[in-house]
Protein backbone atom coordinates (compact mmCIF):
# COMPACT_ATOMS: atom_id res chain seq x y z
CA UNK A 1 0.00 0.00 0.00
CA UNK A 2 0.54 3.34 -0.47
CA UNK A 3 1.58 6.03 1.90
CA UNK A 4 -1.42 8.16 0.36
CA UNK A 5 -4.08 5.33 1.09
CA UNK A 6 -6.11 5.17 4.22
CA UNK A 7 -5.44 1.63 5.68
CA UNK A 8 -8.77 0.56 6.73
CA UNK A 9 -10.21 1.33 3.65
CA UNK A 10 -7.66 1.12 1.30
CA UNK A 11 -8.89 3.99 -0.87
CA UNK A 12 -7.60 7.06 -1.45
CA UNK A 13 -8.14 10.01 0.07
CA UNK A 14 -10.62 12.82 -0.80
CA UNK A 15 -11.35 10.71 -3.47
CA UNK A 16 -15.81 12.01 -4.77
CA UNK A 17 -16.16 8.20 -6.17
CA UNK A 18 -15.30 6.51 -2.85
CA UNK A 19 -18.45 8.20 -0.88
CA UNK A 20 -20.51 6.68 1.06
CA UNK A 21 -24.47 5.94 -0.05
CA UNK A 22 -26.93 8.13 1.94
CA UNK A 23 -28.23 6.03 4.76
CA UNK A 24 -31.51 4.41 3.74
CA UNK A 25 -34.02 2.59 5.56
CA UNK A 26 -33.38 -0.96 5.79
CA UNK A 27 -36.10 -3.80 4.45
CA UNK A 28 -38.06 -4.96 7.41
CA UNK A 29 -38.05 -1.57 9.13
CA UNK A 30 -41.38 -0.76 7.58
CA UNK A 31 -43.45 -3.04 5.27
CA UNK A 32 -46.63 -2.58 4.28
CA UNK A 33 -49.52 -4.61 2.04
CA UNK A 34 -52.25 -2.49 0.06
CA UNK A 35 -55.24 -4.70 -1.04
CA UNK A 36 -56.88 -3.39 -4.07
CA UNK A 37 -60.38 -3.96 -5.11
CA UNK A 38 -62.67 -6.67 -3.72
CA UNK A 39 -60.20 -9.35 -4.00
CA UNK A 40 -57.05 -7.30 -2.86
CA UNK A 41 -59.54 -6.37 0.17
CA UNK A 42 -60.42 -9.80 1.06
CA UNK A 43 -57.11 -11.65 0.83
CA UNK A 44 -55.41 -8.43 3.04
CA UNK A 45 -58.36 -8.49 5.25
CA UNK A 46 -57.51 -12.30 6.02
CA UNK A 47 -53.66 -11.50 6.21
CA UNK A 48 -54.58 -8.98 8.56
CA UNK A 49 -56.35 -11.35 10.81
CA UNK A 50 -52.99 -13.41 11.36
CA UNK A 51 -50.93 -13.23 14.67
CA UNK A 52 -48.16 -13.64 12.64
CA UNK A 53 -48.53 -10.87 10.54
CA UNK A 54 -48.99 -8.24 12.97
CA UNK A 55 -45.67 -6.58 12.44
CA UNK A 56 -47.62 -5.60 9.02
CA UNK A 57 -49.28 -2.25 8.63
CA UNK A 58 -52.58 -2.99 6.15
CA UNK A 59 -54.40 -0.67 4.15
CA UNK A 60 -57.18 -1.04 1.99
CA UNK A 61 -58.17 0.45 -1.09
CA UNK A 62 -61.74 0.20 -3.30
CA UNK A 63 -64.43 1.81 -5.18
CA UNK A 64 -67.27 -0.46 -3.42
CA UNK A 65 -68.34 0.82 0.32
CA UNK A 66 -69.81 -2.15 1.49
CA UNK A 67 -66.51 -4.48 0.32
CA UNK A 68 -64.66 -1.99 2.61
CA UNK A 69 -67.43 -1.71 5.28
CA UNK A 70 -66.79 -5.87 5.59
CA UNK A 71 -63.00 -5.35 6.07
CA UNK A 72 -61.43 -5.46 9.70
CA UNK A 73 -58.70 -3.15 8.84
CA UNK A 74 -58.97 0.44 9.67
CA UNK A 75 -56.75 1.97 7.05
CA UNK A 76 -59.50 1.46 4.28
CA UNK A 77 -59.75 4.13 1.43
CA UNK A 78 -62.87 4.72 -0.94
CA UNK A 79 -62.30 6.15 -3.85
CA UNK A 80 -64.11 7.22 -7.40
CA UNK A 81 -67.28 7.69 -5.37
CA UNK A 82 -67.90 10.29 -7.97
CA UNK A 83 -68.19 7.60 -10.84
CA UNK A 84 -68.85 4.96 -9.27
CA UNK A 85 -71.74 5.66 -6.42
CA UNK A 86 -69.74 3.87 -3.95
CA UNK A 87 -71.04 0.82 -5.34
CA UNK A 88 -67.52 -0.40 -7.44
CA UNK A 89 -66.66 -0.33 -11.23
CA UNK A 90 -68.45 -3.60 -12.12
CA UNK A 91 -65.89 -4.87 -14.02
CA UNK A 92 -64.70 -1.64 -15.95
CA UNK A 93 -61.06 -1.35 -16.17
CA UNK A 94 -61.31 2.48 -16.83
CA UNK A 95 -63.39 3.14 -13.99
CA UNK A 96 -61.45 1.87 -11.95
CA UNK A 97 -58.38 3.50 -12.58
CA UNK A 98 -59.85 6.55 -13.05
CA UNK A 99 -61.39 5.97 -9.29
CA UNK A 100 -58.03 5.14 -7.94
CA UNK A 101 -56.31 7.61 -10.00
CA UNK A 102 -57.51 10.06 -7.33
CA UNK A 103 -54.94 8.30 -4.48
CA UNK A 104 -52.23 10.53 -6.25
CA UNK A 105 -53.55 14.21 -4.95
CA UNK A 106 -50.65 14.96 -2.86
CA UNK A 107 -51.77 14.37 0.69
CA UNK A 108 -53.84 11.78 0.11
CA UNK A 109 -53.81 9.01 2.73
CA UNK A 110 -52.70 6.55 0.72
CA UNK A 111 -50.36 7.99 -1.15
CA UNK A 112 -48.51 9.24 2.66
CA UNK A 113 -48.93 5.52 3.62
CA UNK A 114 -47.24 4.47 0.42
CA UNK A 115 -44.39 6.58 0.30
CA UNK A 116 -43.31 5.57 3.83
CA UNK A 117 -42.94 2.37 2.79
CA UNK A 118 -39.32 0.25 3.14
CA UNK A 119 -40.71 -2.51 1.44
CA UNK A 120 -44.29 -2.57 0.34
CA UNK A 121 -46.49 -5.34 -1.44
CA UNK A 122 -49.86 -4.98 -3.47
CA UNK A 123 -52.52 -7.50 -3.45
CA UNK A 124 -55.58 -7.18 -5.73
CA UNK A 125 -57.00 -9.56 -8.35
CA UNK A 126 -57.14 -8.88 -12.17
CA UNK A 127 -61.54 -9.27 -12.90
CA UNK A 128 -62.06 -5.93 -14.58
CA UNK A 129 -62.45 -3.91 -12.09
CA UNK A 130 -61.15 -1.71 -9.23
CA UNK A 131 -57.61 -3.86 -9.05
CA UNK A 132 -57.36 -4.08 -12.33
CA UNK A 133 -57.46 -0.69 -13.36
CA UNK A 134 -55.63 1.09 -9.67
CA UNK A 135 -52.55 -1.60 -9.12
CA UNK A 136 -50.50 0.09 -12.06
CA UNK A 137 -51.42 3.28 -10.19
CA UNK A 138 -50.56 3.16 -6.73
CA UNK A 139 -47.40 0.59 -8.23
CA UNK A 140 -46.22 4.04 -9.80
CA UNK A 141 -46.53 5.91 -6.69
CA UNK A 142 -44.58 3.59 -4.96
CA UNK A 143 -41.97 4.03 -7.91
CA UNK A 144 -41.51 7.29 -7.84
CA UNK A 145 -41.20 7.33 -4.16
CA UNK A 146 -38.24 4.71 -4.51
CA UNK A 147 -40.14 1.71 -2.55
CA UNK A 148 -39.85 -1.19 -3.48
Amino acid sequence: MSSTSDPKTDKAPGNPTDAEPPPTKAIGDDVRVVGVGRAGVRIVSRLAELPEAAWLKFAVVDSDKTTLAASPVTRNHLYGEKWTQGMGCGGNVLKGERAIAQAQKSGSEIKQFITKASLLFIVSGFGGGTGTGGTTILARMAAHADVP
